[in-house]
């Protein structure tokens, strides 16, 4: 299991999303608050690079920006 912290500002505020993946790296739970936010896949399948997406509209915004932080660690 693999957990990241990822910083945000959020409406003028600043927060903290725990993001935990699981081993297979293809999904994450995202929490602010204790709270789940929602769930970034990771899509390697169609696309050559790997693709974020969510079917949780307030994660859409910042998945990308999400999925790149975690591609970056």
């Amino acid at each position: 299991m693999q957990q990241y912290i990822y910083k945000d500002i959020f409406k003028g505020k600043a927060r903290e999303l725990l993001i935990i993946g699981k081993e297979d790296n293809t999904e994450y739970r995202i929490f602010c608050d204790g709270s789940l936010l929602g769930i970034l896949l990771k899509d390697t399948v169609s696309q050559p690079e790997a693709k974020w997406t969510t079917v949780y509209n307030v994660l859409k915004p910042i998945a990308g920006r999400i999925g790149h932080f975690i591609d970056s660690h």
